[in-house]
């Protein structure tokens, strides 16, 4: 369903990029080439495309059941409003509407897009809440080292 939330937003005027993989397998492939252009994976630029960008999209996998992914730390890291798909677990890491958005379906997506892009000092503000909670829970990779250094350790 994340092909037709980003075909919503696209039709709706929303500037968006689309990067990654298999995106060819998608209905509305063609659309979003049309629409977007060429549709690639990011490798070396991917710290420079999470800090060019207002608000992040985080979709999760349903294949996996995902509840939270990486990158919803690597967003906040660098300061970039986060929206994800809603998540108990990513809720209780991230205050909904204070460190971080989330949206339940693709017009809800839309809605809240829309309302962030239109008061962009409350994006920002959520940007920044959110690394201050990244920071303040221990999230950085430096700290996710450090515990699997003490776990080593108590072994």
């Amino acid at each position: 369903g994340r092909d037709e939330a980003l075909k919503l937003l696209i039709e709706n005027g929303v500037d968006i990029k689309i990067y990654g993989t298999e995106w060819e397998n998608s209905q509305y492939y063609n659309f979003f080439i049309e629409k977007l252009g060429k549709i690639e994976p990011l490798y070396d630029d991917y710290n420079l495309a999470l800090n060019s960008t207002k608000i992040a999209l985080v979709f999760l996998s349903k294949l996996n059941n995902d509840t939270y992914t990486r990158r919803c730390f690597e967003i906040p890291a660098t300061k970039t409003m986060m929206m994800a798909e809603y998540t108990d677990d990513l809720n209780s890491m991230f205050e909904e509407g204070k460190e971080a958005e989330y949206f339940q379906n693709k017009e809800e997506l839309l809605k809240k897009i829309q309302y962030y892009l239109s008061h962009e000092n409350k994006l920002n503000t959520v940007g920044e809440n959110g690394y201050k909670r990244l920071l303040n829970d221990g999230h950085e990779v430096v700290d996710r080292c450090q515990q699997i250094l003490k776990v080593y350790n108590e072994k």
